[in-house]
């Protein structure tokens, strides 16, 4: 199960057209600001559904909730979680089952399918990402998407398309199973089902692109994890959730790759530290960003994050008995995988403090002042994120993706600052 290139493709080319999902289903947070059919962006007040309500359920799912609105008519109760008619045939069947107390022996074997159906679910769903890269929902896709492999150094990623609009012209299908094409030797996209690339039906749209430069028959990779994180928690990550150890060529170099190195840097006050110290910190952070999700209070986090990077700690509750009277500071470098996860929460933090004082107190000059100086804050967090992932990616250039959303977030950044500066002298 490995997808193969069928020509030469050069970097930035869509390897696959928009390809639709067999099922999807938005997260909870999510069902009031987008569509359940087509998952693009609502209108920001409410207004009635098209259709009061749809009187036929195709799937024979119970639905517990009042009925979403959707952007067209047509569109099938969601509650099915389903956007295609073989896939929905299968589910329904096993979500039946699970409601019939009495399986009949003779029923075994159809709970075994079941079960075969939902770890395929768990192993080959993605995370649905808005252009924010916000995390909506989830879909699963057939095999021209959900037979690409991993790795930590890949030559493709991929993106969504919300909406109900097609393409005029849709581009070729580029890739085809390495089981049929014979790894390599001679090509047959005729083992790519049909409704891998068909242009009806409902969801987000996934299309997978070239981010280097990849050969006739050389296998096309994207990565399942985070590819800013040090080698042991990318393997730990991918062991846990599908249960292989990555043998990349970046896992796998000898002596380990310099981003690796890099992202699990010390400060040289202690450039030797225990895993138990590292993993306190990465408690710390965690800790900060939960009491920040909770109370929703900025300030208070961004306090306990520079304190933390400043430090080596969030505040006298976090530290051991032991340590109350000389606690020993342990100082991350800045490429540290943690100090880029607090450059972004940080650059995210004053930015929300900076909009709410802008909405809330937009005739107070005082204020204006203040909201100006957490723009200012929140852009040079989010350059100073970029600039740093910047050098990493001259090292892997794998990680342009990632990079390029960290320079997006950053030019955001500038513009909030140039729109406060203007507001605040004018």
């Amino acid at each position: 199960m490995e997808m193969r290139a069928i020509e030469d493709t050069a970097i930035g080319q869509d390897l696959t057209p928009p390809l639709r999902p067999l099922a999807v289903v938005l997260h909870d947070s999510a069902l009031s600001s987008y569509c359940s059919a087509c998952f693009s962006t609502l209108p920001p007040q409410p207004f009635p559904p098209f259709a009061p309500a749809f009187p036929q359920n195709p799937y024979h799912v119970p639905i517990d909730t009042p009925t979403p609105l959707y952007c067209s008519p047509t569109a099938p109760p969601l509650a099915a979680y389903l956007l295609d008619k073989r896939g929905g045939k299968v589910i329904a069947k096993a979500r039946r089952m699970c409601l019939d107390e009495n399986v009949n022996v003779e029923k075994q074997d159809e709970l075994v399918l079941e079960e075969m159906v939902l770890c395929l679910v768990l192993t080959n769903a993605v995370e649905v990402q808005d252009k924010s890269g916000c995390c909506i929902g989830v879909a699963v896709y057939e095999t021209a998407f959900s037979w690409i492999n991993h790795s930590c150094s890949p030559n493709a990623c991929y993106r969504f398309l919300m909406g109900l609009e097609d393409n005029e012209e849709l581009p070729a299908l580029r890739i085809t199973p390495a089981a049929k094409s014979g790894c390599g030797n001679g090509y047959d996209n005729g083992f790519i089902m049909e409704g891998d690339v068909e242009k009806n039906g409902y969801g987000p749209r996934i299309i997978v692109r070239s981010i280097k430069a990849v050969n006739k028959g050389e296998e096309v990779t994207i990565a399942y994890t985070n590819l800013l994180q040090p080698k042991e928690m990318r393997r730990a990550e991918l062991w846990s959730k599908y249960r292989f150890s990555c043998s990349c060529k970046r896992c796998g170099a000898v002596p380990e790759a310099y981003v690796d190195n890099a992202l699990q840097a010390l400060s040289a006050a202690n450039p030797e530290s225990s895993d138990y110290k590292i993993e306190k910190l990465m408690q710390s952070f965690d800790n900060a960003i939960t009491d920040y999700l909770s109370s929703g209070d900025p300030i208070s986090c961004c306090k306990n994050l520079e304190n933390l990077l400043t430090h080596g700690h969030l505040n006298n509750k976090s530290r051991e008995p032991n340590e109350a009277k000389s606690p020993q500071k342990l100082k991350l470098h800045p490429f540290h995988y943690l100090s880029l996860n607090t450059y972004t929460a940080l650059s995210s933090a004053y930015k929300v403090h900076a909009s709410d004082l802008s909405v809330l107190n937009s005739d107070i000059e005082r204020q204006k002042l203040e909201a100006f100086k957490m723009y200012k804050t929140s852009a040079a967090y989010s350059l100073l994120l970029a600039g740093v992932a910047h050098h990493l990616f001259t090292f892997e250039s794998s990680l342009v993706t990632t990079v390029a959303n960290f320079w997006i977030n950053a030019g955001e950044s500038m513009l909030n600052l140039s729109r406060s500066f203007f507001g605040l002298h004018f």
